[in-house]
């Protein structure tokens, strides 16, 4: 599947995005791309002349150096700028920012996954806690690092579920009087939960916010990522 977008400004309404087609590439050849996209905006009395930059995929058939849909593109208006693929570029900001933490994040979710789903007494005991909490249960989430979109959702799953999961935590610490659990009364390891629940929010620009029944795109502003974090620290 391949969506065809516009994105520009206007006086009156500001900066807009719109989708003006959406159509299936069986070949996925840099020709029939190129073909698609020239066609597409003449049908909409768009001029290729007028488009100041090309955002796609990074893969061969887009973005390849001898022969791609840039570089087709770019032999009809020279002054085409490559932009890439935007969501990646965030992406990628992101994990190098990540980098930054005192641990691997993309590591934790995967171990949260892969405690509770490898125990069946472990997966009903988390439920009975999330009971407790007046948390609706909903299954866990397998981030995929191949599919990094899947981080997203991952994260804020486990934001969502934050309070079930430290009841959890808190009885496990009781029962087996373990001292490998996050203390709230070491300032690193605050610092490190706190960044767990500010990530989400960092996050969901590129990916869907997990939602009961569905996904959601939710694009925060600056103040709603500190209201909410706020919000998170405060409960």
């Amino acid at each position: 599947m391949y969506p065809i977008c516009v994105q520009y400004f206007s006086f009156t309404d500001g900066r807009q995005t719109k989708l003006l087609d959406f159509f299936e590439e069986p070949s996925e050849t840099a020709e029939s791309i190129c073909k698609s996209i020239t066609s597409t905006l003449s049908k909409h009395r768009l001029s290729m002349s007028s488009v100041s930059a090309f955002s796609a995929d990074n893969t061969n058939a887009n973005f390849g150096k001898h022969k791609s849909a840039y570089t087709l593109l770019h032999n009809e208006n020279n002054k085409l700028i490559k932009s890439g693929c935007l969501a990646h570029i965030v992406n990628n900001s992101f994990k190098h920012g990540l980098q930054k933490l005192d641990f691997d994040i993309e590591t934790v979710v995967l171990k949260i996954y892969s405690h509770f789903s490898s125990s069946a007494s472990r997966r009903e005991n988390l439920k009975s806690f999330f009971d407790f909490a007046q948390v609706d249960w909903e299954e866990l989430v397998k981030h995929v690092p191949t599919r990094w979109l899947s981080l997203g959702p991952e994260l804020t799953g486990i934001d969502i579920d934050y309070h079930s999961t430290l009841s959890h935590q808190e009885e496990t610490i009781a029962q087996t009087e373990s001292t490998n659990c996050i203390d709230l009364n070491n300032s690193e390891e605050s610092s490190s939960l706190a960044a767990l629940l500010v990530l989400p929010f960092l996050f969901s620009p590129v990916s869907s916010k997990r939602k009961k029944g569905s996904t959601v795109c939710w694009r925060p502003s600056k103040i709603e990522m500190r209201d909410g974090f706020i919000l998170h620290i405060s409960s």
